[in-house]
């Protein structure tokens, strides 16, 4: 991992505090997080869920919580088509 520049993972729910998906991501962030490379989770924002309405993954199950205070940027759909031609 030491030619990585950053790393890009999907969410299949993305919170205030944490972002999910599944098993296996969190490792990926922990260690660009040892390299001190960035994360950045892409997903719509149908993913983005307000807390009130969000539940934490069953323990064990295939689905893991990762802080967003890893993640460098949230990169969804609002300006999907905005900057291409940027």
């Amino acid at each position: 991992m030491n030619r990585v520049e950053l790393g890009l993972c999907g969410a299949d729910a993305v919170t205030g505090l944490v972002f999910v998906n599944k098993i296996g991501t969190r490792h990926l962030a922990e260690g660009l997080r040892a390299l001190g490379k960035p994360l950045y989770v892409v997903a719509d924002r149908t993913k983005c869920l307000p807390a009130e309405h969000y539940k934490p993954p069953v323990s064990g199950g295939p689905f893991e919580e990762i802080p967003r205070s890893w993640v460098a940027g949230l990169i969804d759909d609002s300006d999907a088509a905005g900057n291409a031609s940027g």
